[in-house]
């Protein structure tokens, strides 16, 4: 028979190790500044050349100051910086020899609104900033000034321009590599431009409204990007009378 086995008791102690903290975004200060009133530049056509219409709303400009955290692995891969989301509804109005008024409107469903070429979602490359430590604090600013440019056929007359621009503006966090759904939305600015109307002049940018982030359901983050303002667009010539404006 063999000896009872002596039972050895050993007890364990495991070691855990501490995770970092995921990365935090933290923002401290925001700023925005934008002026009512609108700017216009109009040469009428002749009946030998076009004319040139160029209408624009004062600079908007929105700053953000913000605190970052993030794990000593993920220095380099977090970038900070804005997207924004355009939806507007324009109507141009030209009066052709004949005496017809015609209009021609645009109406812009929600779209992406960034620089051509410019990599999805950003808006604008220089206003993104990328985390460089693991305790950062970040600085970041856009510029916009919507505006809308056209040249009207020799032989006819710009009359008006009106209609609603709306723009919403987020700031946002992504991690380079990370897909689009993954996006941290930090804080958001809702504005919008009046153009005015046949008898009255447009107040330019309306109050800009600043808030917390929300969810980023409403924006658009990839696909065809909104038409610049600048565009060339030559309307004419003109078989579609349209009634005249009517007040604004």
């Amino acid at each position: 028979m063999l000896p009872e086995a002596a039972l050895v008791r050993t007890d364990h102690v495991l070691a855990e190790v501490p995770r970092e903290p995921e990365a935090a975004f933290t923002v401290l200060v925001t700023m925005t500044d934008s002026r009512p009133g609108l700017i216009r530049d109009i040469t009428q056509p002749t009946d030998t050349a076009p004319g040139f219409v160029k209408i624009s709303s004062q600079p908007v400009e929105i700053e953000a100051t913000l605190d970052v955290k993030v794990p000593g692995d993920e220095i380099g891969k977090w970038q900070v910086g804005f997207i924004q989301t355009v939806t507007f509804q324009r109507e141009l109005w030209i009066r052709a020899t004949s005496g017809i008024y015609l209009c021609f409107a645009h109406d812009l469903k929600p779209t992406r609104d960034a620089g051509e070429g410019t990599e999805a979602p950003w808006y604008d490359p220089m206003s993104v900033r990328t985390v460089t430590s693991k305790s950062d604090r970040l600085t970041v600013r856009m510029f916009d000034q919507p505006a809308f440019e056209v040249r009207p056929a020799k032989g006819t007359r710009f009359e008006d321009f009106r209609g609603k621009d709306t723009y919403k503006t987020w700031l946002i966090a992504k991690k380079l590599g990370a897909s689009l759904s993954q996006i941290r939305f930090l804080w958001c600015w809702i504005w919008k431009i009046d153009w005015g109307g046949a008898t009255r002049e447009g107040m330019g940018v309306e109050q800009i409204e600043d808030r917390p982030g929300d969810s980023g359901a409403e924006a658009v983050l990839s696909g065809r990007v909104a038409p610049a303002g600048e565009e060339e667009t030559d309307f004419g010539p003109y078989d579609q009378p349209r009634f005249p404006p009517a007040s604004g």
